[in-house]
């Protein structure tokens, strides 16, 4: 549901852009469809993961990275063990939001960019270590094997702080030029 989230947050604030957005888990099965509980949930909230297929997370994928958020602190465990290089980029989710809350807003922004975003993620690792942070608890609840509705409230949280996080990354989103959204 992550993954789906946040390619939707991405897709709505660059919407002509591509990014890369990629989940993987540390026991998924390659190749395993989210569980119908995850697409309805996710979809309720306007995220289409229907066709998502689970990998597993390997070090190669978190190389390539230039973020990787972690769902739960046995996840980042694992993420510094496979790549002990990758700590600078490595977050858990609600430890990053909050980050990128303690810093100066980011600059508005009306497309991706790679450097502006690295130099952010950086700005996020530095304040991470001058600074505690508050939250007690920084996972996310799997709600692997629940109900329905405790997949809507994972989904209502990962939506949340996905928004959260792609703003604190990229800044607001711009004011529109037009009433109808056409380009000027």
């Amino acid at each position: 549901m992550a993954e789906g989230f946040l390619k939707l947050h991405l897709g709505q604030r660059f919407p002509k852009q591509h990014v890369d957005v990629s989940g993987a888990g540390v026991i998924a099965r390659d190749g395993h469809p989210a569980t119908e509980e995850a697409v309805q949930a996710a979809w309720e909230r306007e995220a289409d993961i229907s066709s998502h297929r689970a990998r597993r997370l390997h070090a190669q994928l978190i190389e390539r990275a230039d973020l990787v958020l972690a769902m739960a602190e046995e996840h980042a465990e694992e993420i510094r063990r496979q790549v002990p290089s990758a700590h600078a980029k490595t977050f858990m989710l609600k430890e990053l939001v909050q980050l990128l809350n303690d810093l100066p807003p980011a600059e508005d922004r009306d497309s991706l960019d790679d450097e502006a975003l690295r130099a952010r993620i950086a700005d996020a690792h530095g304040l991470r270590n001058r600074n505690a942070i508050a939250t007690v608890d920084l996972d996310i609840s799997d709600p692997l094997g629940m109900s329905v509705e405790t997949y809507r409230a994972t989904a209502w949280e990962l939506d949340t702080l996905l928004a959260q996080l792609v703003e604190g990354l990229t800044g607001r989103i711009p004011a529109r030029t037009s009433l109808w959204g056409e380009d000027e």
